[in-house]
């Protein structure tokens, strides 16, 4: 008896572990675990409640990290406009192909307001440029009227509306991309732009190798390797794998699917598309396929 109480305190330290890093490494590691809280709690029906206890317990000292504690210790908050995506690029958008046209006046002159009086900049696959301009504390100060005034200009423009969301988020998922872009700085490995001795590197050799291989990426150049390097297809391969768990009707393997799909949705709300943000998924492909297939697997051994 003791032995068993000693494992179900271990595995509940580890799970809290590794909940708590979720956390900790990611701002959105928080809301992946929300989401998969109730589906942890249903799957789970004889440890509901502990399984609940730590995820809440977590979930809160998360936010009183994030707020109250971030205040005592004197410790600024990023700004929220980072978070709002898809609420910059639309009015973004909006504002510069009907701006001159069907806008009224007080609309033009509220989304201007937004971007701090200025007419938005304004990229098609990365939201930088115009959140940089937009004016958070005045978009949270009057959220019921902007929200309005978005919630109307979506149902005005939905065709603008839908393909800016598909043209901010496409590398995501569209296994087809071209990389670098040239309409903004997106790459798949990033590297600095700068000379080996501007950079200050102590192998100049080496540098300007891996400059140029990230910085022009030739290897997605080749037919058919570019997929495996791809960030669009990790999103048709969970695809794939799901579609096999549902065809089988193994459904509660579909457990772990929810953590992968509650990040790669709050990947679709990020700024831009780049491997660095899609990267937790891809070293999760592996646990996907050995979910998918475990019955196989097992056989095999």
């Amino acid at each position: 008896g003791g032995g068993i109480h000693w494992s179900k305190r271990v595995n509940c330290v580890r799970f809290a572990f590794v909940c708590c890093w979720l956390c900790l490494l990611r701002n959105n590691g928080v809301y992946v675990l929300a989401a998969v809280t109730p589906f942890l709690m249903f799957y789970t029906k004889r440890y509901y409640k502990r399984i609940g206890l730590i995820c809440m317990s977590i979930i809160v000292g998360y936010f009183i990290c994030m707020g109250p504690l971030m205040k005592v210790v004197q410790i600024p908050k990023g700004d929220s406009r980072e978070a709002m995506t898809m609420i910059v690029q639309p009015l973004a958008r909006t504002y510069r192909e009907e701006g001159k046209g069907s806008l009224s006046q007080d609309e033009r002159e509220m989304i201007r307001r937004l971007f701090g009086n200025n007419t938005p900049w304004y990229e098609s696959h990365i939201s930088d440029a115009a959140k940089c301009q937009f004016d958070s504390r005045e978009f949270l100060s009057h959220i019921s009227t902007y929200m309005k005034l978005y919630i109307e200009l979506g149902i005005r423009y939905p065709d603008v509306y839908l393909d800016e969301i598909l043209a901010n988020t496409y590398g995501n998922w569209y296994p087809h991309e071209i990389l670098p872009d040239s309409t903004c700085y997106r790459m798949y490995f990033e590297f600095p732009e700068v000379s080996a001795k501007e950079h200050g590197s102590k192998f100049p050799i080496l540098y300007d190798f891996q400059q140029k291989l990230c910085r022009e990426n030739t290897y997605l150049k080749v037919p058919f390797l570019y997929l495996i390097f791809c960030t669009g297809i990790v999103f048709w391969i969970i695809v794939f794998l799901l579609s096999q768990i549902i065809i089988r009707k193994q459904y509660r393997k579909m457990l772990v699917f929810v953590p992968f799909g509650a990040l790669f949705f709050t990947i679709l709300l990020g700024p831009v598309a780049l491997l660095r943000y899609t990267y937790p998924l891809m070293v999760g492909i592996p646990v996907l396929f050995a979910n998918a297939y475990e019955d196989e697997l097992v056989k095999r051994v």
